[in-house]
């Protein structure tokens, strides 16, 4: 491994968002000093995204958590809950 991927390994990610195509779920996330955590994957919606398809996807932040939006048109909201302090 280089240099500069190791330091990449170390930074804290707030929000790791994988959609898996596959799988029909979202994989959410977060790294904290270096260790993943658990990853979410349950919804209460159904999966927003087909191959091929255009999309966008906001992401609003709150005190403890995000929310995501995909299309505008489609109303899927996921809530991913986080204990890292947001500057």
């Amino acid at each position: 491994c280089c240099a500069k991927e190791k330091e990449n390994l170390e930074h804290d990610i707030a929000l790791h968002f994988n959609p898996r195509l596959s799988q029909r779920y979202v994989v959410r996330t977060v790294r904290l000093g270096g260790k993943w955590g658990v990853e979410e994957t349950a919804s209460c919606f159904q999966f927003p995204f087909k191959r091929g398809e255009a999309f966008s996807i906001d992401f609003f932040i709150a005190d403890n958590s995000f929310y995501c939006q995909v299309s505008s048109f489609y109303k899927y909201t996921l809530c991913f809950l986080f204990e890292i302090k947001v500057n």
